[in-house]
């Protein structure tokens, strides 16, 4: 089953974050404090329940709702090729498309240095990175968006926006900018392909801002994703229309390091079950210790390689649960 001590400590850690002192929990009273206590607990207990996961298997769940165990081979199989284009993503430096082949039937066609991402006048940091990919003849687009590189300084500024307010445009305001010109590109490519946000860590955070920038991104595969999407940025009224038929997928790995700041944002803003559509599947590999190493990409991308044998088993991609509001979890999929 792959527990390790480690998700254990994640889990006492939750509790440990929303209890800090005795002191403190004396001065908390009334439902402020009944309701602490309830997301701690239920976080442990989601902590544990993944120790008893079993790698064939994923957890599948919509919006706040409880999650049922699925067989994991259609859930990998659907993501694999998205996943490998996430991890290559993390391939090139200066952002250009990758010496390394994509997954079969798809190239990149276009990358950050085909774009201005910077708007004029502005200080941008370096850090962000993206790839546009296309699937055979027009099939499907993607824009792949790069995740956290340490090194990095406007990696730093876009993960810590929250917190960390600053005169630099960071990657956020840069894909705002530079977004409708990306899918400009894409539609002088391929008019009618539907269009597909992807990345990971920071990358699934700047995915999900793309999906409530834009409605002609139809989904978003969001890997081991940050919690920051920088929802409240985009006008309401444009938020209001990209979300009516937009989906979201929030796909990781039980253990990983951003998993439990999910967890503590989820407990403020829940997680939408439809306008948007959210589903959250997480995997279990066996084997993989460490909250770190559980967060990496490549990692991610392998445990689907491995798991999903003949890619005829995927699932469809889920673009008419998104538009009804209706999932159906079962072996065969949701479309």
């Amino acid at each position: 089953m792959g527990c390790h001590l480690s998700w254990v400590a994640a889990g006492l850690a939750r509790l440990l974050q929303c209890t800090p002192d005795v002191q403190g929990l004396a001065a908390v009273r009334g439902r402020g404090f009944t309701r602490i206590l309830r997301i701690c607990a239920i976080g442990y207990a989601a902590t544990l329940a993944a120790c008893a996961q079993l790698s064939s298997h994923v957890a599948v769940g919509e919006g706040v709702g409880a999650y049922v165990a699925q067989p994991a081979k259609p859930y990998a199989a659907l993501y694999l090729p998205y996943g490998q284009m996430a991890a290559l993503a993390y391939e090139t430096e200066d952002g250009s498309c990758p010496a390394k082949p994509g997954p079969d039937d798809w190239r990149c066609r276009r990358a950050l240095p085909d774009f201005r991402v910077c708007p004029p006048g502005e200080n941008c940091p370096s850090g962000l990175g993206f790839h546009v990919w296309i699937k055979g003849a027009c099939r499907e687009a993607v824009i792949a968006f790069r995740g956290t590189d340490w090194g990095q300084l406007g990696d730093m500024l876009a993960n810590f926006r929250w917190f960390w307010h600053t005169s630099h445009t960071d990657e956020y305001d840069q894909v705002q900018f530079v977004l409708p010109e990306i899918v400009r590109s894409i539609r002088r490519l391929c008019p009618g392909a539907p269009i597909i946000a992807i990345g990971h860590s920071l990358g699934g955070g700047l995915a999900q801002f793309a999906g409530y920038l834009d409605p002609q991104i139809r989904y978003v595969y969001a890997f081991d994703p940050s919690p920051v999407t920088a929802y409240f940025q985009v006008p309401e009224e444009t938020r209001i229309r990209t979300r009516q038929k937009l989906g979201v997928d929030r796909v990781y790995q039980a253990g990983e390091i951003l998993s439990l700041p999910r967890y503590l944002v989820s407990g403020i803003f829940p997680t939408s079950s439809c306008q948007p559509y959210v589903r959250i599947v997480r995997f279990n590999f066996a084997g993989l210790p460490g909250l770190v190493n559980r967060h990496r990409m490549a990692v991610l991308a392998d445990g689907f390689k491995d798991l999903a044998g003949d890619r005829r088993t995927a699932l469809p991609t889920g673009f008419a649960a998104a538009r009804s509001c209706k999932i159906i979890i079962t072996d065969r999929g949701l479309d």
